[in-house]
C-alpha cells in the first residue's frame, strides 16, 4: 500500500519532479517562503478589474520557477479567507498588466494578515 505523501514530503519544481503538486494542492498546500517573509516581498499590485486584484510579488531566492524572467507570487482577491475568495502562488512577470503598483501597507488589513500567514516559515 502506497503512503499517504503530505506537501511537505513533495519538492516544489514544476519543470521537473514527478511529485509536483499541482496548481490548486499548492493554493492549499501551506507554501511557504525560506528566509525573513516579510524582506521577501520585493513589489505589489493592485488591479481591482479582476476578481484576482491584488499580487505580491516575492524575490526568487529558494525558488525554481519554469523561466528566468518569471518572479513567484500570490494572487489575491479582496477578501483571500472567504470561501469563495482567492489565494494562489503563482508565477509572474513584472509589469503595468498587473495593475496599479502600491505599498503593501496600501492593502486591506485582511489581505495584508493573509499573506503574512501564507509567506511565514
Amino acid at each position: 500500500m502506497a503512503r499517504h505523501r503530505s506537501p511537505k514530503d513533495l519538492k516544489v519544481d514544476r519543470a521537473t519532479s514527478k511529485d509536483r503538486l499541482s496548481d490548486a494542492d499548492l493554493s492549499t498546500a501551506g507554501v511557504t517562503c525560506p528566509g525573513k517573509p516579510m524582506s521577501r516581498i520585493i513589489a505589489v499590485y493592485d488591479n481591482p478589474e479582476f476578481a484576482d486584484r491584488y499580487t505580491v510579488v516575492l524575490d526568487r531566492k529558494g525558488w525554481t520557477l519554469s523561466a528566468p524572467n518569471l518572479y513567484p507570487s500570490i494572487g489575491l482577491s479582496g477578501d483571500p479567507d472567504h470561501p469563495q475568495g482567492f489565494s494562489q502562488f503563482s508565477e509572474c512577470l513584472l509589469g503595468d498588466h498587473l495593475g496599479r503598483k502600491v505599498e503593501f501597507e496600501d492593502l486591506p488589513e485582511n489581505v495584508r494578515e493573509h499573506v503574512r500567514r501564507r509567506i511565514s516559515v
